[in-house]
């Protein structure tokens, strides 16, 4: 339990010092690299699991 509060706590202090350096994104701009991240994810996992001999 107090492994997961302090982690907690790294993650809003974290926070709190992007939003004063400005490092935010717009919901569109997060969701797009949400995206673009999880089909690069499957992309490669697809292109792992696939035989060499179709590659």
């Amino acid at each position: 339990m107090k492994q997961e509060t302090l982690a907690l706590l790294k993650i809003l202090t974290r926070s709190q010092q992007d939003i004063r350096r400005g490092k935010l994104k717009t919901l569109d701009a997060a969701r797009a690299s949400l995206e673009r991240r999880i089909r690069n994810f499957k992309n490669e996992q697809e292109a792992t699991s696939r035989p060499n001999w179709i590659m």
